[in-house]
């Protein structure tokens, strides 16, 4: 830890699997940021309903992937592109992060955290909290030679009910259905949240998430991405995983800011890149 906590509203705790959490409470919102992973993990404004999920399965331990929040991928999206044992979508996920820097004025918190290294490429982490929020994940490529990479910020948006919401702006735009290996291009605006989905869709656009169950709408704004993602288990793939309880695939989509797939970057020694998204919920 390179910095002291002492702000009122914000606590460094334990979980019980021994991961160190932030928990922070202002007057607009609660929150809490778990430092294995560097990953928010909860966001709350007062009196409104929860913006992120987070399954109750969910194992908060030092090295293990955490399902909900805002998990980080990096510095690889899916499989790795030549290791068939590496870690799925990357390191960052499973790494401790250090606190470098945090902030508290008038009920914003700001958060910056250092990551792991991998293959001359390094990774910060920038949260900014007060009526929305917003993430930066800043790459370096610190060697001599050009690097490439890919990320995602894998937001699981908190919904009432997934077979009610859909997710709107997707008119023309090309995707990659991984589910189907095959691409196509989107030939409504809006999609629906129910069933198994999994697609890369090629848009630098925002996208809304409809939520009628709790009578808001989710909007999703990216930079540093042409790519986003559209994921949801459904209830066969819920089913197997061990860390979600088998119907809760109805209560999240996920709409990940990425770099992924055709949208991976390239970095020449030095150079620096951004990827961010921004998520608000406003009245339907």
């Amino acid at each position: 830890m390179q910095i002291k906590i002492n702000q009122p509203g914000i606590k460094l705790i334990r979980s019980p699997e021994g991961s160190a959490l932030l928990q922070l409470s202002t007057a607009k919102f609660n929150a809490t940021l778990s430092l294995s992973g560097g990953q928010l993990l909860s966001y709350q404004q007062h009196e409104a309903y929860p913006l992120l999920y987070l399954s109750p399965l969910a194992r908060l331990k030092p090295g293990s992937a955490i399902r909900g929040g805002i998990p980080l991928c990096w510095p690889w999206f899916g499989a790795h592109p030549e290791s068939s044992t590496a870690l799925q979508h990357g390191i960052a996920r499973t790494s401790e992060w250090t606190l470098q820097e945090l902030n508290c004025d008038e009920g914003n918190i700001e958060i910056r955290l250092k990551g792991p290294e991998y293959n001359g490429l390094s990774v910060e982490v920038h949260y900014y909290l007060d009526d929305q929020v917003k993430i930066d994940l800043i790459t370096q490529n610190q060697s001599k030679l050009e690097q490439c990479y890919s990320a995602a910020l894998h937001s699981y948006l908190a919904l009432g009910n997934a077979c009610q919401a859909k997710i709107h702006g997707l008119i023309h735009t090309r995707y990659f259905d991984k589910i189907t290996d095959k691409e196509a291009q989107h030939q409504q605006d809006c999609l629906p949240c129910a069933g198994e989905i999994d697609q890369i869709v090629y848009t630098r656009q925002p996208l809304e998430l409809s939520d009628p169950q709790w009578n808001r709408r989710i909007l999703i704004e990216t930079t540093g991405s042409s790519s986003i993602v559209l994921w949801n288990p459904g209830t066969t793939k819920a089913q197997q995983m061990q860390d979600l309880p088998d119907n809760d695939w109805q209560n999240f989509f996920c709409v990940e800011a990425a770099n992924a797939a055709k949208d991976a970057r390239y970095l020449q020694p030095g150079a620096i890149h951004t990827l961010s998204t921004r998520l608000h919920t406003i009245p339907l």
